[in-house]
C-alpha cells in the first residue's frame, strides 16, 4: 500500500503527517467559520422568537362573527366568539387561511377571510 505524506514542522524537528492532516490555518479556518455560522444562527433565532421581532396589526371582524380557536384549524377549541365590529391584533403573519391574533389577553386563530386591516 502506497500513502502520501506531507512533511509538518513542530517546533525544531520534522514530523511526517499524512497528506489529508488537517494543516493548524485550515483548523483554525474550520473553527472560525463554525463559531461564526453558529453565532449568525443564535442571532436569526432570537430576531425570530423575540416578541420585538413581531410585526403586529390592528383588525376588525368583518362577518357577523368570528370564531377564536385555540389552533389554525376548523376543529380546534373555541376560545370565543367575536362579533361583526369586534378590533383585534394580528399578532403574526398568516398562517394559510388563518391569522394569529390577540383579543382581551387571548391569543388565538382567526379565519384570515373574516378579518378585514383597521385603516
Amino acid at each position: 500500500m502506497f500513502m502520501r505524506l506531507a512533511v509538518v514542522t513542530i517546533g525544531i524537528g520534522l514530523i511526517a503527517a499524512p497528506s489529508w492532516a488537517q494543516t493548524p490555518s485550515e483548523s483554525l479556518l474550520r473553527n472560525q467559520t463554525r463559531v461564526l455560522n453558529q453565532a449568525v444562527g443564535t442571532q436569526t433565532r432570537q430576531a425570530v422568537q423575540s416578541p420585538e421581532a413581531t410585526v403586529t396589526r390592528a383588525m376588525r371582524v368583518t362577518a357577523p362573527a368570528a370564531n377564536l380557536r385555540a389552533e389554525p384549524t376548523a376543529k380546534a377549541r373555541i376560545l370565543g366568539v367575536l362579533p361583526r365590529g369586534t378590533e383585534l391584533t394580528a399578532t403574526g403573519p398568516e398562517n394559510g387561511d388563518w391569522t394569529s391574533v390577540n383579543y382581551q389577553g387571548k391569543t388565538g386563530y382567526v379565519v384570515t377571510s373574516l378579518l378585514a386591516q383597521e385603516k
